[in-house]
């Protein structure tokens, strides 16, 4: 998808920055600096050459940084319009979905027919992630069937720390396809955001706080997505909530609460969640480290069973701990990305987006 130049404008690829006529996906961000993986490894040593030779530097969402969105037909480089999942549709255009979506859809093979795409397309390695946040909402019942929907239906959710997510938000519009009838409010909390925002040139995208607003075609639905950057903070906390609506849902990708080094912001949205019964969801690579999460979050109920001691939370906790599976819900991604992930902690299944793991 790199040497592709996939979903980028002319200086990037998808994920990457060119280097001697290569390009390089998923080069390490300045964050990582201090990292001791990082500083052996090559692309760790391609980096470094890379900053030596004064490139310019990267950041998650560097898209948003022009004036307005790259037209599909750029932001695909020539990626054949049969092959892609347009959200802009022509008069008679043969790629539009035939008809709303009316029932839950259960794998890629189900979205690639709906789409009128052939299997060969890409595009799983793209939407995977907007596909993700579909699945979510139906495991937490935010959402039926369009028959079902009786006027219009709002869905709200905090989408928390997102990386590389970020140069994909365009592809949540296929939210409003995938939701007839249903206005989806999503906003991104954390650093990358708020650095995204903070450094954007005045007239940008990003500077405006919203980086996507997107309206299906009536005979689809008429589904909308909004998708607003949290400007106040580099991190989500509860007193933001005073002057915005409260989420139906908090969601993360790939979190891994297990090995998490940010578990100081992670601990209070886990807190949260558990304290006014606010679903906290996420995708994660493995069982293994979702295991780990729930052992993780075990010692979380522990430390409030301590500190909220009232009768009514020691009646909650002990239902909870009671029904762990219930509590603390994982189930299987059918929309995770394609193919396993390299890694050589474990050869159990591994997976960007492989399993869904709620609070």
């Amino acid at each position: 998808m790199a040497k592709n130049h996939v979903l980028g404008d002319s200086h990037f690829g998808y994920w990457c920055k060119r280097f001697k006529g290569r390009r390089l996906a998923h080069v390490p961000q300045e964050e990582n600096n201090d990292n001791p993986y990082r500083r052996v490894s090559l692309v760790g040593k391609i980096y470094n050459l890379v900053e030596k030779q004064g490139v310019r530097g990267y950041r998650h969402g560097y898209m948003y940084y022009r004036s307005k969105h790259l037209d599909e037909n750029d932001a695909w480089h020539g990626i054949p319009r049969e092959l892609r999942a347009n959200h802009r549709f022509g008069k008679d255009d043969p790629m539009m979905p035939e008809k709303l979506l009316d029932k839950r859809l259960r794998s890629w093979k189900e979205w690639y027919e709906w789409r009128k795409l052939p299997m060969k397309s890409i595009m799983s390695l793209v939407m995977h992630r907007a596909l993700s946040v579909y699945e979510m909402i139906h495991v937490l019942g935010l959402y039926e069937t369009a028959e079902q929907v009786d006027g219009r239906k709002q869905i709200c959710l905090h989408l928390l720390d997102l990386k590389t997510e970020l140069n994909s938000v365009g592809t949540f519009a296929e939210l409003a396809l995938l939701f007839p009838k249903t206005d989806i409010h999503m906003v991104l909390f954390g650093k990358h955001e708020y650095r995204l925002y903070h450094t954007a040139p005045e007239g940008s995208i990003a500077r405006t706080g919203c980086l996507l607003q997107y309206k299906a075609p009536e005979q689809l639905g008429g589904g909308t997505v909004i998708v607003d950057i949290e400007t106040r903070s580099n991190h989500w906390r509860q007193d933001l909530l005073i002057t915005m609506d409260s989420p139906q849902a908090l969601m993360s990708f790939n979190t891994n609460l297990w090995e998490s080094d940010d578990w100081k912001h992670l601990r209070p949205i886990c807190e949260y969640s558990i304290l006014n019964e606010v679903p906290f969801i996420m995708t994660d690579y493995g069982e293994m480290t979702i295991e780990g999460g729930k052992e993780r979050l075990v010692e979380l109920m522990g430390d409030l069973q301590a500190e909220k001691s009232t009768p009514a939370f020691e009646k909650k906790a002990e239902s909870m701990m009671r029904d762990m599976d219930e509590c603390f819900l994982s189930v299987w991604n059918p929309f995770q990305r394609p193919g396993q992930r390299r890694t050589t902690m474990s050869k159990l299944p591994s997976m960007a987006n492989g399993f869904i793991f709620r609070i």
